[in-house]
């Protein structure tokens, strides 16, 4: 196996890692409180639900900053947030189209004041 190789499925292993990680961390799916298995199941699909809206929105994110800025934010710190917000980013979806897109236009000024990173000379993620 080449070194290009490895060093490609090493990214993607770090970058299943950091899910986890983000996974355990922001959304706390490791405190579990004792109930019943099916009450269990439905806390794990809700967490999945919001760690995917939160990744999709987040990967959007990225990119306008990256197109606008050409600067990278932090993964982790916009899932943080995101995933604070899950609940007006469900309401606003309900709403209309256009509420949507101005709930999306009101996250990136707030994402690039506190999750800049430093640049880069290229994304090494999968999500950019």
């Amino acid at each position: 196996m080449s070194v290009e190789k490895i060093t490609q499925l090493y990214r993607v292993r770090w970058q299943i890692e950091l899910r986890f990680k983000t996974w355990k961390s922001h959304l706390k799916i490791h405190q579990i409180k004792d109930m019943k298995m099916e009450r269990w199941l439905c806390h794990v699909y809700c967490q999945c639900i919001v760690m995917l809206l939160s990744m999709i929105t987040t990967g959007f994110i990225r990119k306008v900053v990256w197109k606008t800025l050409n600067k990278f934010i932090s993964e982790d710190l916009t899932i943080r947030m995101i995933s604070r917000m899950i609940n007006r980013l469900v309401l606003e979806s309900k709403k209309s189209a256009r509420s949507w897109s101005l709930f999306f236009k009101s996250l990136i000024p707030t994402t690039e004041k506190f999750n800049l990173k430093s640049t880069k000379p290229e994304p090494h993620t999968l999500f950019v």
